[in-house]
């Protein structure tokens, strides 16, 4: 399903830039835009992460699967706004 996204406030402790993060994927809604129910990403990380690696694919290269910092040579070019 689609992304639910949160803004992370530096006056809160997020980032100097202020960017945005995935925070949840829709589980199950209605149309586009109604709302929905949404599972948080970081609750099944570890798993999503294992599936993937098969493939080569690494969804978190800034991070571990523990949501600590451990950027690898991926860890670049995305977009910050």
């Amino acid at each position: 399903g689609g992304p639910v996204y949160v803004k992370l406030d530096p006056s809160l402790g997020g980032p100097a830039d202020g960017s945005w993060r995935v925070f949840g994927i829709t589980s199950y809604g209605g149309q586009c835009g109604t709302g929905g129910y949404y599972s948080m990403m970081h609750i099944g990380m570890e798993w999503i992460e294992s599936q993937l690696a098969e493939d080569g694919i690494d969804i978190t290269p800034c991070f571990a699967s523990d949501g600590t910092w451990s950027p690898t040579p991926d860890c670049k070019g995305f977009p910050m706004e």
